[in-house]
Order: structure tokens, then C-alpha cells, then sequence
């Protein structure tokens, strides 16, 4: 699925999920209300580990001036922009000025939480350019509904892994056994300048569309303590006319930083055009969704219902069962193919339907039909 403008007339909202992490993203690669990328364990512990809408900025360090790829917060026209929502992943193409800037966030497959961010400058103009690529988001990672949690909160940075890790020291999340309540971002390149404050950042008079931060060459490096922890990295590159450049980040949850050194040694390798963790996705997404097929003589319906409406089904039985309701929604009686998950309750969902289930009919006579969309119950 695909929208061609950054203000289409209602939200097109995609969920992007594993087993453990799940994000409910726009297209402009927000979030909502409730969940912008959010680890969850069966024992009802959560850790928000973005807690905003994401932003990445791209400053032309020559001239100072600076656009949000993905539209917002700055609202820049922009001569062509494209979302592109995919299953666990979302792509946004935008070409403002003489810069395209291909952004994708994949969420790899298995129990690690996790976002990988593919970013792709393109320079279509004529003479090499000096760029800045600035992420910046909140960072909440308030691990459980913890009173007085974020008195424990810190955000710093640690050269020797070239990430932010925003930490909660509270005792309490030892005695829950709860490891991953801390966040971090980290980059394939090295950062040229940080800042984990939000306030600092945005400045006391700025705000997202203009912070602060931006008027200079180098964002100003902060620390943050309990209320405003924020990841923005800067990452600088050289693109020569005709030329592209690629980056990648990871934000995630973790311990300490000792494993933010491991997780970037498994994931960071790759980049648009390589990634075997987006390759990964594709294939578990295939192999998940075509369990049960349903006959429809239309493709647009067809898609729909053989791919977004299954999507759905599966993220709403993988999160919903936890008691997260406003995380997922609830979703309509829900299959899954996961023997792991029939360990937990789940009241508003049917039997699970075993892997070899034949094909539906729309129909129960057998004749295909526009009007009717529910596909006969399988046998056994």
C-alpha cells in the first residue's frame, strides 16, 4: 500500500511488530496517541522506548537550512513525496529540493525490540553537498507503572558504542527480572554531535518545526535527567552530484552498553539494497499469512483480505492477548499459526486453526461472490 502526499485526507496508519515490539506508525512516520514503538513481555511489563513522533532532519550544513524527511515537524514543500507501507516494515520517499531522501523502518524478525532505520540521501543536483542527518524523539523507557520512575531516568552518551542509552537505575526492575527496561540509538557512522535533552534541544522558545538545535553546525551535546530524555544523533556526510550516501541506525531496548556493541555487530551491517533482516521479514510475513486463503474474483479485495486483513488478525492474537488492548485494538475472533501463543488466554479469539487449513470460499455453496466475505469455518 502507498499514499503520494504527506497530507492525505485521513491517517494512514501501518503496524509494524515482532513478537515483543510493537509500533503503530503513520505516514509521516509518527504515532499515535497511545503507542509509538513500545516492548512488551507476557508478564505485563512494558518499556516505551519511543514515546514521540519520530523526526529526522536533513540540514544543508553550508546554508543552515534543513527539512524533515518525513514532513513533519517542519511542514516543507517538498516536489514529490511517497509512503510506502509494507508488512513490519514502512518507506518513505521524499524529494525536496536537489535531495531525495529514502527512509525505511523494518522491524526484524524474533524477540529482539528493535527498529532498523535505512536512510538514502540522494543528491539530484549538480554540485556536491555537506549534510546533516538529525534524528530526534522521545525517549520514556519507563519500563513499568513505576510511581516516581522517572526519578531514576538518565540519558548520556557512550562513545565507546557510539550510542545514546537512556538508563532507569530503579532496584525494582531487578527484582521483576525485567533486563531490557533502558533504550538506546546507535549509527553505522560515527556521530558528530548528540543531545539527549529534549528541552535543550527544542529550546526555550522553539519549537520541533525550528529548534534550536539547528542553528548551529553542531547540535549542542546535553545530558538529560527523569523528565525530557531524547535520542538525536547527528550524522554528517558528503554527497557529490549524481551521488547517493547511506546510513543506518538502530533504536532499540537493552541492558547495558556492553550489549548495544553486540546488537550493532548483528545489525547494522546492510543497507537498502542488502539487508538480509528486511529480506528475513518478507519471507516470515509469506510464510505466516498463507495459512489460510481466501478465493475472491476481485484483486484489489484479494489483497485486503489475504494480506492486511490476516496482518491484522496476527498482530492483534501476538499483542492483544497480553491485556494491551489500546496497543493493537482488539482484533475480530483471531487465527494464529504459533503454538507458543495458545499458552495464553484469550477470550475474543477462536480456535487456532492448524497450519495445513484448506483454502476458503467466499461462499458456502462454492460460488465466488462480491456481496458475501466470509469465508466458510475449516473443517476439523
Amino acid at each position: 500500500m502507498w499514499c503520494n502526499t504527506a497530507q492525505p485526507p485521513r491517517r494512514c496508519d501501518n503496524m509494524i511488530y515482532n513478537d515483543v515490539y510493537f509500533s503503530q506508525i503513520d505516514q509521516n512516520m509518527g504515532g499515535c496517541e497511545e503507542v509509538f514503538g513500545r516492548y512488551m513481555v507476557e508478564a505485563g511489563h512494558l518499556c516505551n522506548v519511543i514515546s514521540s513522533d519520530r523526526a529526522l532532519y536533513v540540514r544543508d550544513d553550508q546554508t543552515g537550512q534543513y527539512f524533515a524527511a518525513g514532513f513533519k515537524p517542519t511542514c516543507k514543500p517538498y516536489r514529490s513525496y511517497r509512503c510506502i507501507q509494507g508488512l513490519n516494515y514502512q518507506t518513505i520517499e521524499n524529494v525536496t529540493g536537489d535531495l531525495k531522501v529514502t527512509w525505511r523502518i523494518t522491524i526484524p524478525v524474533g524477540r529482539m525490540p528493535l527498529e532498523i532505520w535505512d536512510v538514502r540521501v540522494e543528491n539530484l543536483g549538480r554540485k556536491q553537498r555537506q549534510l546533516s542527518l538529525v534524528t530526534q524523539f522521545g525517549m520514556n523507557c519507563d519500563g513499568v507503572d513505576l510511581f516516581g520512575g522517572n526519578l531514576y531516568r538518565r540519558a548520556e552518551f557512550h562513545s565507546e558504542v557510539n550510542a545514546i542509552w537512556v538508563r532507569q537505575d530503579g532496584e525494582r526492575h531487578q527484582v521483576i527480572d525485567f533486563p531490557l527496561h533502558n533504550g538506546f540509538i546507535t549509527a553505522d557512522r560515527k556521530a558528530a554531535s548528540w543531545s539527549t535533552n529534549r528541552d535543550a534541544f527544542v529550546g526555550f522558545t522553539g519549537t520541533l518545526a525550528h529548534p534550536e538545535a539547528l542553528k548551529h553546525d553542531l547540535i549542542p551535546r546535553t545530558v538529560a535527567t527523569r523528565d525530557t530524555p531524547t535520542g538525536s544523533l547527528q550524522i554528517r556526510v558528503k554527497v557529490a552530484a549524481g551521488k547517493h550516501a547511506d546510513t543506518r541506525f538502530l533504536v532499540g531496548c537493552c541492558d547495558t552498553p556492553p550489549m548495544i556493541g553486540r546488537l550493532r555487530r548483528t545489525y547494522l551491517g546492510g543497507n537498502l539494497d542488502n539487508c538480509r533482516h528486511f529480506d528475513a521479514v518478507k519471507r516470515e510475513r509469506k510464510q505466516t499469512l498463507k495459512n489460510v486463503t481466501i478465493q475472491v474474483p476481485d484483486q484489489a479485495l484479494e489483497t485486503r483480505c489475504n494480506v492486511w486483513l490476516k496482518h491484522q488478525i496476527h498482530y492483534g492474537a501476538v499483542h492483544c492477548r497480553w491485556g494491551y488492548k489500546a496497543s493493537a485494538t482488539s482484533s475480530s475472533r483471531a487465527r494464529a499459526s504459533s503454538p507458543r501463543i495458545r499458552r495464553f488466554p484469550r477470550p475474543s479469539c477462536s480456535r487456532l486453526a492448524p497450519t495445513n487449513t484448506p483454502t476458503a470460499s467466499l461462499c458456502a455453496a462454492g460460488r465466488p461472490s462480491t456481496r458475501c466475505a466470509t469465508p466458510t469455518r475449516p473443517s476439523g
